[in-house]
């Protein structure tokens, strides 16, 4: 989870040092997030604090003492002649790969003009100022949506599928599954590219969620879902907060891509 001495920002460990057990779970998580730990292990440490008691440094501590059991990954042999499409194509021509799986990130969107993450400067989170946020990652927030949805509905019609055009990378996935060899693509990308590329929904496991579906973001976790038309939210978010809030009183609820939030 890259949370090493070694991998945290330069500074980061004066600012831990001040941390102890008798550190309140809240102070010492908003120390932890901009230290620079991980998003992902910031959201259990709020889970295990809030429904078991368990202080953040000692989730912290147990993640450690798992990286110093690991043994050293052994140096493989180099199975690509190059990092790049031609290295990719040479390959799978070579071996005759008949099962090709797919993981793919922000990387190959960031082409066609989507920003990523966390890159210092353009990344989105480094440019969500104007939405006043408390913090970047609170436009992900499902609390902080339930509260203040106008955020993440502006970011998610900035981002809505047809801002942006798929990439070389998207219609390589594609022309794998065209030519019968892809198994299936995983992506961490919410932008609905993979499908804009062609990609048929049974081939694409989108980790993160993306913009295919939309549902009701409902308080009671054991309700059934209740899905709505994606087209249906678009002509919403067009028509600004007049739409969403009609949306909202329509549906019994705020409506969502089936986006993951934290």
């Amino acid at each position: 989870l890259g949370v090493t001495p070694a991998g945290l920002p330069q500074g980061a460990m004066a600012e831990l040092s001040e941390l102890s057990l008798d550190t309140p779970a809240g102070e010492c998580i908003d120390t932890l997030e901009a230290a620079g730990i991980p998003l992902p292990l910031l959201h259990i440490m709020r889970q295990l604090a809030r429904d078991g008691g368990v202080h953040p440094l000692q989730v912290l501590e147990q993640v450690r003492q798992r990286q110093r059991q690991d043994p050293e990954e052994e140096k493989r042999e180099r199975i690509l002649e190059s990092f790049d499409l031609d290295g990719i194509a040479r390959y799978i021509a070579e071996k005759e790969c008949k099962k090709v799986v797919v993981m793919c990130g922000a990387g190959i969107s960031t082409s066609a003009g989507i920003p990523d993450f966390r890159t210092p400067g353009t990344g989105l989170y480094d440019n969500l100022q104007r939405f006043n946020l408390p913090r970047a990652e609170a436009v992900f927030d499902i609390a902080y949506f339930q509260r203040s949805p106008a955020a993440f509905y502006e970011l998610a019609r900035e981002m809505w599928p047809g801002t942006y055009d798929p990439t070389p990378a998207h219609f390589f996935i594609k022309l794998l599954h065209n030519k019968g060899i892809l198994l299936r693509c995983y992506t961490q990308n919410i932008d609905s590219l993979e499908r804009q590329a062609g990609l048929p929904e049974d081939k694409l496991i989108a980790a993160h969620g993306n913009f295919d579906k939309a549902h009701v973001v409902q308080s009671d976790e054991e309700a059934p879902e209740v899905e709505v038309g994606i087209e249906e939210l678009k002509a919403a978010l067009d028509r600004g907060e007049e739409g969403w809030q009609a949306l909202r009183r329509e549906k019994g609820g705020l409506v969502k891509p089936k986006i993951v939030f934290f």
